[in-house]
């Protein structure tokens, strides 16, 4: 049975008008004495022991660029000690990779620069943003897609 906009209006009309009549279901007092007891611990919990979302903005900022400059300054460390402290050969041997990673590192760093460049010279600014507007409509393709997919795989279990 199809039903026109007017008659899905007035079911809906229906619908929450009963919904609201119904009268309001207490929660049992030891289940509700338990759940206010666990929100309370959790809102006096302090800010670092809260997930990451609930940190205040400038803590997230730092936490941030420290995770990010951590992985630099542990190879410049390491390399630091392998090359001035003159360690010992069978660690300087164990050690060594991190001077192949190091090259490797730059060497991808040097090679990402030179092709930026060059493709951001050689390829025409209209093209870039065709790519970018192809990627965007894929994109909501894709949500699309899994947005109907979803309603006869799991909407109907």
């Amino acid at each position: 049975m199809k039903l026109t906009a007017e008659d899905q209006a007035k079911l809906a009309q229906l619908i929450d008008q009963t919904c609201r009549e119904q009268p309001a279901v207490k929660a049992p007092r030891a289940l509700r004495s338990r759940v206010f007891a666990a929100l309370e611990r959790r809102a006096a919990l302090p800010w670092w022991r809260k997930s990451f979302v609930n940190w205040p903005m400038p803590m997230r900022i730092v936490f941030l660029l420290a995770a990010i400059g951590v992985v630099p300054a542990t190879l410049n460390m390491m390399m630091w000690f392998n090359n001035q402290l003159a360690v010992a050969q069978p660690v300087s041997r164990s050690l060594s990779w991190l001077q192949n990673a190091s090259a490797f590192i730059s060497f991808l760093q040097s090679l990402s620069d030179y092709v930026g460049a060059t493709l951001l010279h050689r390829i025409p600014v209209s093209m870039l943003y065709g790519a970018a507007l192809g990627m965007l409509i894929l994109y909501g393709l894709l949500v699309g897609l899994s947005a109907a997919a979803y309603r006869p795989l799991y909407a109907t279990r």
